[in-house]
């Protein structure tokens, strides 16, 4: 357990007593404005000495001691705790304020905030910090306004951390910052698996949306880890009980999806998207493509990871547009469907080049994965082809034989993927499900990072086959001519 996790442990159990009689109170509640107004900040305890910080550090730490009212007339990040005459702290109460017209003026140069970034992992140099609002845009009579709109249209995630959290240039596990070390998937991967303590406020939107709750930071995703690719990262949040609760309640996605998470995902997009390296994929960026699939297998009547693309914040300073959503895990499963974490097999493929591809248990064991693949490399033999589908030889149901594949959601998935053109997919990107205690429900497959679709009109890919994925079952069940019968009747819907 890192240093900092252990703080934070012995900092929640020093407050437990103390701190749901001296949480703090603002005077004004985090969300948008437009004028400037004063803060107060209010203690029930008294002659309790209240700290502040506006800079996203914890006050514990940092704080500054609070003397009487705070003007606030722009973003800004307020963070405050109070300390006992025992030197007892309380939990941290924060509030992001956005000022969309600070917007226009968001510069390059923030205080307290580096230069460079993180160093090149395939080549060489070192990313060049990009905090700026664009200024054709901002300061573009006809097109500033639209991005002072634009921000009240979706709700707001607000992150607050210590920007050394974000920054800090020490190459260690519990001191370097998040953004510098990225986790690479090339290189020595320094950086993956770090979290940091942070603060997710969910603000407004047509849900209006009211939430601060502590948790931890990790980034998310692979090749776009890379800062000679992408200066724009993903973030994933983890629920857990050394920082906050243990689980998000929370109707994140209001009725569209369960409203209990160990962990959400901020996906920035990275296969044409307005920041990628390449010239070709900039010019055919949109935000809509990984959404599209999930949303269409929802219309077919599966599962999805539901997403809601947000505005997010770090420390006040905007990042962009993301998309909120689901992470696929065991969790994820239990939520869903029920069960355990511990009934749930979640199955990825490993990566990697060639006709072959193993795949991995990301949470639960393999084994009925394995046997999946085993009967389905036997087809076109009609028997096994039955038991693949938990049927004897007679096609009658058969208790003798679990099901192991769920043939419509394949045959959706499937439908999906070839009309889409995924051209980043099927050697990795994918996840398959079952609960192996249902033996009547087979392994179901779920669209996931599918950021290279409907990119080309022409795009064909029934012709791919590789084996151990996707493809490669596609390519063996059409041999079995009920499967093959199935996947026309679909695809003619």
């Amino acid at each position: 357990m890192s240093r900092r996790v252990l703080l934070y442990m012995m900092s929640a159990l020093l407050t437990m007593g103390a701190a749901s009689q001296e949480s703090l109170e603002f005077s004004v509640p985090h969300g948008i404005y437009n004028q400037e107004f004063r803060l107060w900040i209010t203690s029930p305890v008294e002659n309790a000495d209240i700290y502040y910080t506006d800079d996203g550090s914890d006050p514990r730490e940092k704080g500054m001691r609070y003397g009487g009212s705070l003007g606030i007339n722009g973003t800004s990040v307020i963070r405050s705790a109070v300390l006992t005459d025992d030197s007892i702290w309380s939990d941290v109460t924060t509030a992001t304020y956005i000022f969309p017209q600070s917007l226009l003026s968001q510069g390059n140069s923030p205080d307290g905030y580096p230069k460079y970034w993180g160093k090149f992992c395939q080549i060489t140099g070192t990313a060049i910090a990009d905090y700026e609002m664009d200024p054709e845009i901002t300061g573009n009579k006809t097109y500033s306004p639209y991005v002072t709109e634009g921000i009240t249209t979706l709700p707001i995630v607000s992150l607050v951390t210590d920007k050394d959290n974000l920054f800090n240039r020490e190459a260690d596990s519990i001191k370097g910052g998040i953004y510098i070390f990225t986790g690479c998937p090339v290189g020595d991967g320094t950086g993956r698996g770090w979290e940091r303590p942070v603060s997710f406020e969910f603000i407004g939107g047509e849900m209006g949306h009211d939430l601060t709750v502590d948790c931890c930071l990790k980034l998310h995703g692979g090749h776009g880890r890379l800062p000679e690719k992408n200066p724009k990262h993903a973030f994933r949040l983890h629920f857990k009980s050394a920082y906050g609760p243990k689980k998000l309640k929370y109707p994140v996605f209001g009725d569209r999806a369960p409203n209990r998470f160990n962990a959400l995902v901020l996906r920035t997009f990275f296969g044409y998207s307005w920041q990628h390296w390449d010239n070709n994929q900039r010019s055919k960026a949109q935000y809509a493509r990984d959404l599209w699939t999930r949303e269409t297998q929802a219309k077919m009547g599966d599962p999805i990871s539901t997403g809601q693309y947000v505005h997010l914040f770090l420390n006040g300073l905007y990042w962009g547009m993301y998309n909120m959503c689901e992470r696929i895990s065991d969790d994820f499963c239990v939520q869903h469907f029920g069960g355990t974490d511990e009934d749930w097999d979640v199955t990825e493929v490993d990566g990697g080049a060639g006709q072959y591809h193993a795949a991995i248990p990301t949470y639960g064991n393999i084994d009925a994965w394995n046997q999946m693949c085993d009967l389905i490399y036997t087809l076109p033999n009609h028997s096994n082809f039955m038991h693949l589908i938990g049927c004897g030889s007679d096609g009658k149901p058969n208790a003798k034989y679990p099901t192991l594949l769920d043939i419509d959601n394949f045959i959706h998935y499937m439908l999906i993927n070839l009309y889409g053109g995924n051209t980043d997919w099927d050697h990795h990107n994918w996840y398959a499900y079952r609960n192996r205690y249902w033996e009547d429900e087979g392994f179901r497959f779920i669209c996931w990072d599918s950021e290279n679709v409907l990119v080309s009109p022409t795009e064909n890919l029934t012709s791919k086959n590789n084996r151990g994925c996707p493809t490669g079952f596609l390519n063996r069940l059409m041999k079995q001519g009920i499967f093959a019968h199935r996947f026309h009747e679909e695809a003619q819907k």
